[in-house]
């Protein structure tokens, strides 16, 4: 049971970065090549080290315009993903990638990407994590008001710190008004404070950023799955299943956040129910009769079944209040 549970979780953050097809062509992310979903191994493009690597050999020099280049990449970067609707989720010095001689700077670690309503900002490590948690993207911009502390300030933030600490530290440690000024509005309590990334890439480096019309995120139209969609509300009238509008909810997210090809919508759709059927323990809707409404064979329903388990953005649609 241990190994199926492990199986499912490592195949849901496989999924999830391959997954995130919004960023897929972004700048300054990194680029993901291929997927062995047997062997449950991906491949990447390589850096030599991350940003907390980089920030300890270069403790002690100045590297100033460096500093400022690794910044103005990782805001390009994270324009990426906010322009598109999206939270990071876990931006912190571990998951900025670096290349050094020449420098070239990407974030990485897609899988916690989510949109906005459902950012896994739980799941931040608890030093870049917002004290409040926010499920949008000024999640984000506080943990790079940290990452920013830590780089230009030459520090290490190894302990928990409130706002005021933070801002206390920046006072401290950072020498530039200007950028003393930036780092403490990104800390701060009130979100309408905190710049946005377009905002920051304006006033730092004097640029203005867009992305091409063409590469703006559109999430999947569900209306490909209206078949679908309506089957799940009819298997929910004949087997008597609570919950159907939040399934149609979680299947609609789910449709938004992968490729899913109009063929398996309807077996994802009774796979969703089969899913809250199994929650709930209210219904009779089983994996025999899913199988045979969807006239697909066990192995396929399980297929479907493990990788919506793995996604924790589905499951809690499902579970809340």
């Amino acid at each position: 049971v241990k190994r199926v549970q492990k199986t499912q979780i490592v195949l849901g953050g496989l999924r999830n970065n391959v997954n995130n097809i919004q960023v897929k062509y972004a700048r300054n992310i990194v680029r993901i090549y291929e997927v062995d979903f047997e062997k449950l191994k991906m491949g990447m493009e390589l850096y030599q080290m991350n940003l907390r690597h980089w920030m300890e050999d270069n403790y002690d020099k100045s590297k100033t315009n460096d500093r400022y280049f690794i910044l103005h990449e990782i805001l390009v970067g994270l324009y990426e993903i906010h322009s598109r609707g999206l939270t990071h989720g876990d931006i912190k010095p571990g998951n900025i990638l670096i290349n050094d001689k020449p420098l070239k700077v990407a974030i990485g670690d897609l899988g916690f990407v989510s949109l906005n309503r459902y950012a896994k900002v739980r799941y931040t490590a608890k030093v870049y994590r917002d004290p409040k948690i926010r499920q949008n993207p000024s999640h984000d911009l506080f943990s790079l008001g940290v990452l920013m502390l830590e780089l230009f300030g030459k520090i290490k933030i190894r302990e928990v710190c409130n706002y005021e600490e933070l801002k206390s530290i920046a006072k401290e440690r950072i020498k530039s008004n200007s950028l003393r000024s930036i780092i403490s509005s990104l800390v701060d309590s009130n979100t309408r404070n905190r710049p946005s990334v377009k905002e920051l890439l304006a006033d730092i480096f004097k640029e203005e950023i867009s992305i091409h019309r063409k590469e703006v995120f559109k999430p999947h139209d569900t209306i490909q799955c209206s078949k679908s969609i309506a089957s799940m509300k009819r298997i929910g009238d004949q087997y008597k299943l609570a919950m159907i509008e939040r399934c149609i909810e979680a299947m609609k997210f789910y449709i938004q956040t992968h490729d899913i090809d109009d063929r398996d919508c309807e077996a994802y759709g009774l796979v969703m129910l089969l899913t809250s059927s199994s929650l709930y323990r209210i219904s009779k809707f089983n994996l025999s009769r899913c199988c045979r409404e969807g006239g697909v064979n066990k192995e396929y329903v399980l297929r479907c079944l493990c990788e919506i388990l793995a996604n924790d953005d589905v499951i809690t649609i499902l579970l809340k209040d």
